[in-house]
């Protein structure tokens, strides 16, 4: 559904990559993604009040992305290749990118964020999702769900080369199976033809078991045809 990327606002509040092992110990390497919210819900917070807030001088706090499913909004306010403050841990800062959420959680914002993250595997690779008190004690993220998130990730595509211009993986259409086809009909016997002759006449049995060619028939043939063959005989020698 793609979101409104915003890339005007930058934060003061990090630590350059070039910096990371002196500063965490560590190289700066992305391995994963830490997700927070904003604070009380119920404070009605606003996401430029957010984006202000950590973009303020002197601020000891930061994000790389601050997100919101109202007007389906993304401000990316510190580089992601640079340190933003945010995990409380020398490891989640050097290793992972800090998303700030809205604290509503509503289905909009995890429509969003999941676009987001999509977008930063695109980028990254399929790191996973960290949360914040799992890296420190605290309430953050509230009642964001990083297995809720994470799974609606997977069904958001990133744009080839611009971020915020994904949204839903359209499923292929399902080939339909092959619709059942009835069976031919069995054929019937045929009806008799009104002059076959009917099976207690003989019908229905071979030529030569019918009746009408019995011996006894056969016999009185045979002297039916020598009376005219006589009767023949006698014309022929009468009309010489």
């Amino acid at each position: 559904m793609a979101f409104n990327y915003i890339t005007n606002r930058d934060s003061p509040n990090f630590t350059p990559s070039r910096d990371a092992v002196r500063v965490f110990g560590m190289p700066r390497t992305i391995e994963g993604i830490t997700i927070h919210h904003w604070g009380d819900p119920n404070q009605n917070p606003r996401f430029n009040g957010i984006v202000n807030y950590l973009c303020r001088d002197g601020g000891n706090t930061s994000a790389h992305y601050v997100a919101t499913g109202t007007n389906r909004q993304v401000a990316c306010i510190v580089a992601p290749s640079d340190i933003a403050w945010h995990s409380g841990s020398a490891w989640g800062n050097a290793k992972t990118i800090g998303i700030e959420l809205d604290p509503r959680a509503r289905d909009e914002d995890y429509d969003v964020a999941a676009e987001l993250v999509a977008d930063i595997r695109s980028a990254y690779g399929d790191v996973p999702i960290y949360w914040h008190s799992y890296f420190v004690a605290t309430a953050c993220p509230g009642a964001w769900s990083p297995e809720r998130l994470d799974k609606l990730s997977y069904t958001k595509y990133s744009h080839a080369t611009d971020w915020g211009k994904g949204g839903d993986i359209t499923p292929k259409a399902p080939i339909a199976p092959p619709q059942p086809v009835d069976p031919a009909p069995v054929p019937k016997d045929p009806e008799p033809s009104p002059t076959a002759t009917p099976p207690e006449q003989g019908g229905g049995l071979p030529v030569a078991d019918k009746p009408d060619y019995s011996e006894e028939n056969n016999t009185l043939l045979k002297q039916i045809l020598s009376i005219v063959q006589t009767i023949l005989d006698t014309l022929t020698k009468v009309f010489k």
